[in-house]
């Protein structure tokens, strides 16, 4: 959906402490979640790189998951002592976490587990135990052959696991890299880049479930489709929500997607990112319209009737 306030901005969860302020009126709001439709079948499951009494804990509980397990935890399922990057555990923890969780498990029970990694965020390098790339120049590329070197290290592990035939595994990210230095020398010199927080990201599905296409053209659709998406994989219809998305792989004859950040409005069209007042007048109304039904999710968010 829309959420009006996340994140780092002001009115958003970060900055402030679980269960005071902002955070806990928050919390109080209502929306339909992948883990609450899944948990009456499902064990849901989060790990999460930060304190228990970050902020962002709380939003993990208003989400529903019933199972969270944050920094304070490290060292009982990492069974040693981890070592801090600001604040937060690194991503060779987190994803060692994810196998031993994993190997630990005795129940039959399906499970929905959900993580993510804190390493390749803005303005920060690799911690002095990773793996940089080449000679180390560029902390982006550091942070992105991090990460992709803890995957794979994750990824051999499951392959060789009871989990490779009955598992799927999705990988993304919630929002393409940030324009800081080290990232725009990268891509200054790229005709099609422009300064947005907003870009081409990756989606990576590995389903033994249901045969799925080597390569697949979501052509301009967005993060919010994500959860339809699964639902359809795993089977779950015809139960109430409060969605803006649809799956990737039902027909679509949307000519534009909206992409909202607070009360700045963006389009993507013909996969590209567009600002406002260069939507092409092909696309203006469709774009009007939907950037009028988030305008009304906000006003609903506000007085909790996104979702009862």
């Amino acid at each position: 959906c829309f959420p009006r306030s996340g994140g780092w901005e002001k009115g958003g969860w970060q900055g402030v402490k679980t269960g005071t302020g902002m955070a806990k009126k928050l919390s109080q709001r209502s929306y339909q979640t992948l883990p609450k439709l899944l948990n009456a079948n499902y064990d849901t499951i989060f790990l999460s790189p930060h304190m228990k009494k970050d902020a962002y804990t709380e939003l993990l509980n208003m989400l529903g998951f019933a199972n969270i397990y944050t920094r304070d935890d490290a060292d009982k399922i990492l069974m040693t002592k981890p070592m801090y990057y600001h604040e937060s555990l690194s991503d060779s923890d987190m994803y060692k976490e994810l196998e031993n969780l994993l190997d630990a498990r005795q129940v039959d029970k399906p499970f929905f587990l959900a993580m993510y990694t804190f390493g390749t965020h803005t303005n920060i390098d690799v911690p002095s135990n990773g793996e940089k790339f080449g000679i180390g120049k560029n902390e982006t590329l550091n942070t992105l052959h991090n990460v992709d070197s803890a995957f794979g290290k994750f990824w051999n592990h499951f392959v060789h696991s009871k989990y490779r035939d009955n598992t799927i595994v999705i990988f993304t990210a919630d929002h393409c890299h940030y324009h800081d230095k080290s990232f725009l020398s990268l891509v200054s010199q790229d005709s099609d880049y422009i300064k947005v927080f907003y870009d081409k990201i990756p989606l990576i599905i590995y389903d033994p479930v249901h045969k799925l296409p080597r390569e697949f053209d979501a052509k301009n659709r967005s993060s919010l489709d994500l959860t339809p998406t699964i639902c359809q994989l795993l089977g779950v219809n015809n139960v109430k929500n409060s969605f803006c998305g649809t799956s990737i792989f039902e027909h679509n004859d949307s000519k534009v997607t909206l992409l909202a950040n607070g009360f700045a409005f963006y389009g993507i069209c013909d996969g590209k990112i567009k600002s406002e007042d260069s939507i092409p007048k092909a696309y203006k109304d469709e774009f009007l319209s939907k950037k009028e039904k988030a305008l009304l999710f906000y006003d609903c968010e506000k007085c909790n009737h996104v979702f009862h």
